[in-house]
């Protein structure tokens, strides 16, 4: 009797030992050996805002006069917010050289389809959005989730509708188009209103510096754990800056407002 209680004692010492030898040869994880915390989560809201400036609301749109002296009646627009997509931080941000300057020149040479570059980052929006320009007004997008963000810049692009944008309009074909405006100006010394049409399926996009509020740095946007309001914001005022609509052709027209509505884009 007392050796078969010896025989099995040496038996559970035997299988305990032998888990013991397992256990430790399973290795450590590698945030046990960094000692790092798991990945935390932070959210990005973006919104689309204009800036009116001189740009005055009508009964029926909108009345601007551009730098050529040209009296503008906006009547009917539309807008299609092809992407927001934040760019990371790189080394050359770190040093105070900022890479904005290449991309702009890169992208306002010519028009810009894709994004920023051939990966999209987990802050690009999941689908474009059309917006009316009819009665500009501020608009919230999308709240994207991301990990570990590291983020000092923004790509704006505009691009032509696709199936899958928000809020396509019904009294104007938005699939394949860009932008779309018409209204009416008035030529410099001239007292008689001339219909226009600026329509065009070319995409144009811009990189911009991303700028906090006095009370934060960037280093906001470089931390876990934050949920953050970025707000686009356009300037409606100076759309129409460098449009000669007697002196250019549709093509010219619509390039030159591309142009100035992304190149005067701050976040």
């Amino acid at each position: 009797m007392i050796l078969k209680k010896l025989t099995k004692l040496t038996l559970l010492l035997s299988s305990i030992t032998l888990l013991t030898l397992i256990i430790s040869l399973i290795p450590p994880s590698q945030t046990e050996l960094n000692g790092a915390s798991p990945t935390n989560f932070s959210t990005i809201t973006y919104e689309l805002d204009w800036d009116w400036g001189d740009a005055v609301l009508t009964s029926d749109g909108w009345f601007v006069t551009n730098d050529r002296g040209f009296q503008i009646h906006v009547q009917r627009g539309y807008l299609v917010n092809r992407s927001l997509e934040l760019i990371e931080c790189t080394g050359s941000d770190a040093t105070g050289e900022s890479i904005t300057g290449r991309l702009r020149q890169t992208l306002a040479a010519q028009p810009a389809y894709a994004g920023h570059g051939g990966v999209h980052d987990t802050s690009r929006i999941t689908a474009p959005l059309v917006e009316s320009l009819t009665k500009p007004v501020a608009q919230a997008v999308e709240t994207i989730l991301v990990t570990a963000p590291n983020y000092c810049q923004l790509h704006y692009l505009v691009a032509p509708g696709i199936e899958t944008a928000r809020y396509l309009p019904h009294d104007v074909e938005m699939m394949g188009v860009t932008l779309w405006l018409e209204g009416d100006y008035l030529a410099p010394g001239t007292s008689t209103s001339v219909p226009f049409t600026i329509q065009t399926h070319l995409a144009w996009g811009e990189a911009v510096e991303l700028m906090t509020s006095a009370s934060e740095s960037l280093d906001t946007l470089q931390r876990d754990n934050v949920a953050l309001q970025i707000t686009v914001r356009r300037d409606l005022a100076s759309l129409f800056d460098g449009v000669d609509f007697e002196a250019m052709s549709d093509i010219e027209q619509a390039k030159t407002v591309l142009r100035s509505l992304t190149q005067n884009t701050d976040v």
